[in-house]
Parts: C-alpha cells; sequence; structure tokens
C-alpha cells in the first residue's frame, strides 16, 4: 500500500507536469494575478450639501470626484465617517448631528487604503446661518511700499488649525498679509507685513507662504 501511494503521487505530478507542457505547447500559459496599486483619490467641488446651519439635523453627504475605491473613507475634520463605495467617482458618507452643532468650517478628505492609496486633496464644507445681504468695506492694507489693494488674494487653511484664512500678497513689495479665519466667516486683525523669500524648488504652489505661517 506505501509503495502504491508513492507510485500514485508520482504520476499525478507527472501528470501535471505534462498538462502543463501541453497547455504551453497550444498557446495557453498561466494566468497570474498581479496586485494593482490603489490611486491617491481627487475631490471634486462643491461638496453635496456644500453647507449646513448650526444645529441641524443628520445628513448624508455627496463626495465627488476620482479615483474612489471600496474602502475609500470620508473624513471629516480627520475623522473617519460611514462610508458607502457608490462608484469610482462618488462616495457618500454619514454626517451626524453633532459635526455641525456649532458653526465652523470643515475639512473634508477621502483617504484610499493600501496598496497603494493615499489622502486626497480638501473640500470644505461650510456650518454657517445663512444671511439675506453680507455687507462689505473697504479696506486697506498698508506694506509701507503701495498697498494691499493691487495684490493677489488667496483662501485656505494656512496655519493647519482646520479654519479658512486669507493670506494678501502685494504687487509692490516681496511681503504678504496673514489674517487668520475664525471658522465663521470673519477674521482675526492682520499680523504684521512678513517678509517673502524667494520660494524653494518645488514650494511655487504656496507651501512656502504656509511654512513661514506655521
Amino acid at each position: 500500500m506505501k509503495y502504491r501511494f508513492a507510485n500514485d503521487h508520482i504520476i499525478h505530478l507527472i501528470s501535471q507536469r505534462l498538462l502543463l507542457v501541453l497547455g504551453l505547447a497550444v498557446g495557453f500559459v498561466p494566468i497570474i494575478a498581479f496586485a494593482q496599486n490603489n490611486a491617491v483619490p481627487l475631490v471634486n467641488a462643491p461638496l453635496v450639501p456644500s453647507t449646513a446651519v448650526p444645529g441641524g439635523p443628520a445628513f448624508t453627504l455627496t463626495v465627488n470626484g476620482t479615483g474612489f475605491v471600496p474602502g475609500s473613507l470620508v473624513n471629516w475634520k480627520g475623522s473617519a465617517r460611514t462610508t458607502k463605495f457608490v462608484s469610482q467617482s462618488q462616495l457618500t458618507a454619514m454626517i451626524s448631528a453633532s459635526d455641525i452643532a456649532s458653526a465652523t468650517t470643515a475639512l473634508v478628505m477621502v483617504t484610499n487604503p493600501a496598496p497603494g492609496g493615499g489622502t486626497s486633496n480638501t473640500a470644505y464644507f461650510s456650518v454657517t446661518l445663512p444671511k439675506a445681504a453680507v455687507p462689505f468695506t473697504a479696506t486697506s492694507m498698508n506694506f509701507g511700499n503701495g498697498t494691499a489693494g493691487g495684490g493677489q488674494i488667496a483662501v485656505g487653511d494656512f496655519n493647519g488649525d482646520g479654519k479658512l484664512d486669507v493670506v494678501t500678497i502685494s504687487w509692490f513689495s516681496p511681503s504678504f498679509l496673514f489674517l487668520p479665519g475664525n471658522g465663521d466667516g470673519t477674521f482675526q486683525t492682520s499680523r504684521l507685513p512678513i517678509s517673502l523669500p524667494n520660494a524653494p524648488a518645488g514650494e511655487e504652489d504656496g507651501s512656502a507662504v504656509a511654512n513661514l505661517i506655521r
């Protein structure tokens, strides 16, 4: 019985080898599965909905973009929320009433799991009371050599506190003004002008400004 088992095993191995050789001879090749890395997701603006009132009820947030996969997570202010994969271009997430209990600007991002994967760009969700009219007043900010009125304005979370800030860069001098956001649509008093050095290679997108502020 021992020899018979050994013979049967040898015959089985030989049969497998013959089948492989015959398959290659007629053009069949073994199928080898290669792992594919997940992409870094991209979030498109606006979010749906893009705003809510403080103290409102829970709701479903729709995030549109590209590169989504099963296992993608929507992050609200850095914390993952229960996420449903709809397609490679759409996710939905459950946002609780406690998430919008008070006025704030929420940073929304999508994270894809490994292999590959990563975190998307940021989309902003405003929790604020609607107003029938928004008053504007003109303000001149002196740089010492001209005013900020003729410069460029950029909006973003430059100091990493989860609130939208404003940066005004002068056309007339290599400096800028930084107005920290309060998270409710208003901004703190501008800091003194900050000298703007030549941006190092790779930081032409504004990261040099963020580094100076932080």
